[in-house]
């Protein structure tokens, strides 16, 4: 019976011993729990360390993309600049481009009323010296006249630069000169752009046709006279009033200047010029003077 009894309690003995063990899982289980909680912790980790370098990378991507982005703008400028450099040369060729015509002088009619288109159309002539004839020519009345014509009335002289007629109607005729826009000598309206380039032109023509006659009496004579200053364009208004005599004392005295020609002249004058050469030269030298 002891034996029995003594079995049965190394049975039981037996029984909680193989039921210890299972009792002893338990820690592999949390060990398990453990070993996942790790896991998850390394993959929290290894994913917030991806995204921390996914970020990393992504942020110099956009810092390069914005770089590119500003040197675009830069480009962008520099283009806006060369275009306002471009339209700063074209406002500089517009600058540049010939002025317009000018307009018709209005009335009253002075002297300087006419400097705007003798400016403009005087060419290589000086145009003080042309300002300067219209002066004495006429002050500057488009309806200025002069000597009477000997027959159908009217007048020998017309317009600005006083053109003799008939010798200077290839220039302008008197209807052109002293037109509908004058009665007697008062102008009674404005003239035309057409009108008011007609005095100016045919007095322009009427003065190179003067240089061209100085020009030629000064070869005939053997003498060379610089075109600038004063000498020659007196020479020049000297042809204007007396031709034959400018041709014959050229070739006789063969002056080397104007104060030569002028001593010449004023010692001698032409018998039909005695009573009225000092005031003819004077004038001359007045015409002169706009050369210098």
């Amino acid at each position: 019976m002891a034996d029995e009894e003594e079995n049965e309690h190394l049975a039981e003995d037996s029984e909680e011993s193989s039921k210890t063990p299972v009792a002893s899982e338990q820690p592999s289980e949390e060990s398990g729990a453990s070993e996942q909680s790790a896991e998850q912790s390394d993959e929290q980790t290894a994913g917030e360390t991806d995204q921390s370098t996914q970020q990393s990378q992504g942020q110099p991507a956009e810092e390069v993309d914005q770089s590119e982005d500003q040197s675009a703008e830069g480009d962008q400028v520099v283009a806006q600049a060369e275009g306002q450099s471009a339209t700063s040369d074209e406002a500089t060729e517009e600058t540049s481009a010939p002025p317009p015509p000018s307009p018709a002088p209005k009335r009253p009619y002075e002297v300087e009323s006419w400097r705007p288109l003798v400016t403009e159309m005087a060419g290589d002539i000086p145009v003080e010296v042309l300002l300067r004839w219209i002066r004495r020519e006429s002050e500057g009345n488009p309806c200025a006249t002069g000597a009477p014509a000997k027959s159908g009335g009217g007048s020998i002289e017309n317009g600005i630069f006083q053109i003799y007629s008939p010798d200077g109607d290839r220039f302008a005729t008197p209807a052109q000169l002293h037109g509908a826009f004058c009665s007697g000598q008062t102008c009674i309206r404005d003239l035309t752009l057409e009108e008011a380039r007609i005095q100016v032109a045919s007095g322009i023509a009427l003065v190179n046709s003067l240089r061209n006659l100085a020009r030629a009496h000064l070869k005939g004579a053997g003498v060379v006279w610089e075109e600038v200053g004063s000498d020659f364009w007196s020479l020049v208004k000297m042809e204007h009033n007396i031709p034959v005599a400018c041709r014959d004392y050229l070739k006789n005295l063969r002056p080397a200047s104007w104060s030569e020609f002028k001593a010449g002249i004023l010692k001698n004058p032409p018998k039909e010029y005695s009573g009225k050469i000092d005031g003819i030269v004077s004038l001359a030298e007045d015409i002169g003077a706009g050369a210098v």
